[in-house]
C-alpha cells in the first residue's frame, strides 16, 4: 500500500518534506492537494511562491470533493454527476417530500414524531427534517454498518426510535441514485479514475468511512499525508488525569505512567484516529524533528520537548520561569470584545518590542471564529491612530461571513419575511451593495433617516401587509401612511396645511431631494413586491426567477467585484431547481 504518513511537530517542517516530494513530480502534471479549509490552503500558496518562486498547476480540494471525484467511475453506471448526494441539505429535502407517504404506510410507528409533521408552521418542519437529516449524515459517516441493515431491510421495532428512523431511510434509499461511499469504495472501479498521486497537508481526524476510501485509493495510487504530531512516540495510550482517576474508581490498576497527561486531555480525537489507521495497517509515521526544538531557554520549548520525548515516569524538570520570559501567557477577560481588545493590545506591543516581526508571520486560532468575526472588524477596523492599524483576514468562515454581497442577500431574504421596521429597512439600505445600487451616499441616508424619524414610520408596508402577518390592519406608522404625508405635502407645498384626507402633509422635498425621494420609493416598491411573493408558495423553479428578477436583478450590481459572489448564488439557485 502506498499511503506514507509524515508527522512533525512544526508546520514548517512538513512545508519542506512536501516540497522535496512535489519536485520529483512532472510539473505539467496538476498537483493535488487535500486540506481542511481556505485559510490552510492560502497559506501553502504563499508558503509555496515564497520558496520556490511560484506557485501553479495546484489543485486544492477538501476531503469530501474529492472522495466523490474518486466515486466518478463507480456511479457511472447510475448516471449521477460527482456532486455529494448524500449532504444534509439534499437529505433533509428528501425527507421533507417523503415524510407524509412513509407516515400514513406507517403510524404506529411515527407516533412520536407526529407533533412535528402536523403543524401549520412550514418552518417548523424543515427544520425538524434538518435535524433529521443531520443525523442520517451521522450515521453515514460513523455507522455505516446500521445504514446497510436498514437498506436490507432489518429494522429494530422494540426500540421506538430506531424503527421509524430505519424505516424512513429505506423509503429515502430508495429514491437516491446512488449507493453510499462506504459500498462505492468497495467497488473494482473506485478511483479507476482519480489522479495518480494525492497530498494531504493538515490532515485531521476524518470519519471512518472517508479513511477507508483513502486506504482503498492507497491501493492503487500513492498519498502523502502530513499531519502534525507533538512525539515521536507511540502515545495512542497516554491517558488524562481525569482518566486516570476514572480507571482507578472502576478498579483498574495503572502501573505505569504512559506520558503527560496533557497529551491524553488534548489529543482525544487523535488518538481514536491512530487506532484507526492501526486497524487498516497504515500507522506508520515517519516523523521530522523541528529544528528550532533543541533547548529549553523558555518555558514553551521545555513544555514542546516534554511532549516530544515523553520521559519515562512522567516526572518533568522544574524549570525556573523569569520575568521576562512571556513565550506563554494567560489573559483572563471579562468578555469577548475585551479579548480582542487584548488581543490587538498584545499585538501592538509585540511588533514594538520586534521589529523584524511582520502581521503575517502571525497566526491567531480561533475555536468559534463565526461568533468573534464582527468584533474582530470591529476592534481592528477602528484603531487609534493610521499608525496601529493592524492589516488582518479572516479565514475558514461560513460564505455569508465572507462575503458582503451574500450577506446582503441573506439580508433582502429576511427583511421580506419579516414585518418590515423602520429600523431593519435602515441598516438594509445602508449596506454597501445597495448604496452602491442606488447611488446611495451618507448624507442621502442621514436624510433618508431624518424622513422616517419625522413622519413616525414604524413598519409594516400596509394594512395588507398587516393582515397577511395576522396583525391588525391599521395604516397608523406604515411605510404607506409615511410616504402619503411626503407626497402631499410636496403637492401642496405646505407643511401646515390642515390635514388632507385624514393625512398630516409633510413638506420637506425640494431641490434634489424629489429624486432621492424617487430613489426611496423605488427601493420600496421592490421590498413590498419581494415580500408579497415571498408570502405564497411557489415551485423551486419559479423561486429562481423570483429571485433572480426581484433581488439580484433589483438590488446588485453585477461588475468585477460582485461576479463571483453574484455568480455562486446564481449556481446554487439552479442547484435548488434541479
Amino acid at each position: 500500500m502506498s499511503f506514507h504518513l509524515h508527522t512533525s511537530n512544526e508546520t514548517e517542517s512538513l512545508l519542506n518534506v512536501l516540497l522535496d516530494e512535489m519536485k520529483k513530480d512532472d510539473p505539467l502534471v496538476k498537483r493535488v492537494i487535500v486540506t481542511s479549509g481556505k485559510g490552510m490552503q492560502n497559506w501553502l500558496k504563499l508558503e509555496i511562491a515564497k520558496q520556490l518562486g511560484v506557485s501553479a498547476n495546484l489543485h486544492f480540494v477538501t476531503t469530501e470533493r474529492i472522495i466523490w471525484q474518486l466515486s466518478q467511475a463507480s456511479i457511472q453506471k447510475f448516471s449521477y454527476s460527482t456532486s455529494n448526494p448524500f449532504s444534509k441539505e439534499r437529505i433533509a429535502w428528501k425527507i421533507r417530500n417523503i415524510l407524509p407517504s412513509v407516515i400514513l404506510d406507517y403510524p404506529q410507528e411515527f407516533n412520536l414524531i407526529n407533533s412535528f409533521i402536523k403543524s401549520d408552521d412550514a418552518l417548523k418542519k424543515i427544520q425538524f427534517c434538518w435535524e433529521v437529516a443531520t443525523v442520517f449524515d451521522g450515521y453515514l459517516h460513523y455507522r455505516p454498518e446500521l445504514i446497510q441493515e436498514w437498506e436490507n431491510g432489518e429494522f429494530d421495532f422494540q426500540n421506538k426510535d430506531a424503527a421509524w428512523q430505519g424505516l424512513l431511510w429505506k423509503r429515502i434509499s430508495s429514491e437516491l441514485p446512488c449507493p453510499p461511499i462506504s459500498t462505492l469504495c468497495h467497488e473494482n472501479s473506485f478511483a479507476k479514475e482519480g489522479p495518480k498521486k494525492m497530498y494531504f497537508f493538515g490532515f485531521s481526524p476524518i470519519p471512518p468511512v472517508y479513511l477507508q476510501a483513502f486506504a482503498k485509493y492507497g491501493e492503487k495510487h500513492e498519498i502523502h499525508s502530513f499531519c502534525l504530531q507533538p512525539t515521536y512516540h507511540y502515545w495512542k495510550e497516554v491517558l488524562s488525569n481525569r482518566q486516570k482517576l476514572i480507571k482507578q474508581e472502576e478498579g483498574e490498576a495503572i502501573y505505569l505512567e504512559l506520558g503527560p497527561p496533557l497529551l491524553g486531555a488534548f489529543g482525544k480525537s487523535w488518538q481514536k484516529f491512530i487506532l484507526l489507521l492501526e486497524d487498516l495497517d497504515i500507522y506508520e509515521p515517519n516523523f521530522i524533528q523541528a529544528n528550532n526544538i533543541n533547548s529549553n531557554d523558555s518555558a514553551l520549548t521545555s513544555l514542546q520537548n516534554h511532549l516530544l520525548e515523553m520521559p519515562e515516569g512522567n516526572d518533568p524538570t522544574k524549570l525556573t520561569f523569569l520575568n521576562s520570559d512571556h513565550s506563554i501567557q494567560f489573559h483572563s477577560c471579562h468578555s469577548s470584545l475585551r479579548e480582542i481588545q487584548v488581543l490587538q493590545d498584545f499585538l501592538l506591543d509585540q511588533f514594538n518590542q520586534n521589529p523584524d516581526l511582520l502581521p503575517s508571520d502571525i497566526l491567531i486560532v480561533c475555536p468559534k471564529i463565526q461568533e468573534y468575526s464582527a468584533l474582530i472588524k470591529c476592534v481592528f477596523d477602528n484603531p487609534e491612530s493610521k499608525e496601529t492599524k493592524i492589516p488582518y483576514g479572516i479565514c475558514d468562515r461560513q460564505c455569508r461571513n465572507e462575503s458582503l454581497i451574500i450577506d446582503t442577500f441573506y439580508h433582502l431574504l429576511e427583511f421580506a419575511e419579516g414585518r418590515a421596521t423602520s429600523r431593519d429597512f435602515y441598516s438594509l439600505i445602508s449596506r454597501p451593495a445597495i448604496c452602491q445600487k442606488f447611488d446611495l451616499g451618507e448624507p442621502e441616508l442621514e436624510i433618508i433617516r431624518w424622513w422616517i424619524e419625522e413622519t413616525k414610520i414604524a413598519w409594516g408596508f400596509d394594512t395588507r401587509h398587516k393582515e397577511i402577518l395576522d396583525l391588525p390592519p391599521l395604516s397608523e406608522n406604515t411605510w404607506q401612511n409615511g410616504l402619503d404625508r411626503i407626497f402631499i405635502g410636496f403637492c401642496t407645498g405646505n407643511s401646515a396645511a390642515e390635514p388632507f384626507d385624514e393625512l398630516l402633509p409633510f413638506n420637506e422635498i425640494e431641490g434634489n431631494r424629489v429624486e432621492l425621494f424617487s430613489k426611496l420609493i423605488t427601493i420600496l416598491g421592490c421590498l413590498k413586491k419581494l415580500s408579497e411573493k415571498c408570502s405564497v408558495r411557489h415551485q423551486p423553479s419559479d423561486w429562481q426567477n423570483i429571485i433572480e428578477d426581484l433581488v439580484l436583478n433589483n438590488f446588485f450590481v453585477d461588475y468585477e467585484k460582485n461576479h463571483l459572489d453574484l455568480t455562486e448564488l446564481r449556481k446554487s439557485l439552479t442547484v435548488l431547481t434541479n
